[in-house]
């Protein structure tokens, strides 16, 4: 059983704690900063964790006797009888959701990241392919046809694409070249 000290101390850790994390989010515009005021949140959580899971069971202890009086009683006295073990396993539940959010976010930026980049930089009308079929490697347009291309009248601009694979680290990636025609400012930083 957690002793009223420990609650004591736990609660005043995690009202300072929660104070640090709501200044830091609320005032500053820094990166490495944002990172400890979200940490230092995780930690208000944490601490409350034992208090939190104990109240939850108290306050399911009626709707479980209603629905199984033997085994919703049996349930919450061994919740209520135990609060180190509950609050451990709702603690590590509890950061095992949130890292699967916080990841399915960084997924779900690099998605974006990436459809954004294909939809700017390889945004063609009309992909022009040496083979049948796009993903066909096996021929390639001689080295004038760009030019030939571009003499085509109602042809803006034409980008040469060329993707290869190969094995980098033991593994096959796909190696893609392409010229920078389009972004003369992007090219001229790069030089």
């Amino acid at each position: 059983m957690l002793s009223a000290g420990e609650n004591r101390a736990r609660g005043w850790a995690a009202a300072l704690a929660g104070a640090a994390a709501a200044a830091i989010l609320a005032f500053t515009r820094s990166e490495a900063v944002f990172y400890a005021g979200y940490l230092a949140a995780m930690l208000v959580a944490v601490l409350l964790t034992p208090w939190l899971a104990l109240w939850l069971a108290r306050l399911l202890r009626t709707p479980l006797k209603w629905m199984r009086p033997v085994e919703g009683s049996l349930a919450v006295d061994s919740l209520l009888q135990a609060p180190r073990r509950t609050s451990a396993t709702v603690a590590a539940l509890m950061l095992s959701l949130a890292m699967a959010i916080g990841l399915g976010g960084v997924a779900r930026a690099s998605l974006s990241s990436i459809d954004e980049w294909v939809r700017t930089t390889l945004d063609p009308d009309l992909y022009v392919s040496a083979t049948p079929t796009i993903a066909g490697r096996g021929f390639t347009f001689p080295g004038g046809m760009q030019a030939e291309l571009a003499a085509v009248p109602g042809v803006g601009t034409v980008q040469a694409v060329r993707t290869v694979r190969i094995r980098y680290g033991g593994r096959p990636v796909l190696l893609v070249g392409l010229t920078w025609t389009r972004w003369p400012a992007l090219r001229a930083g790069a030089a």
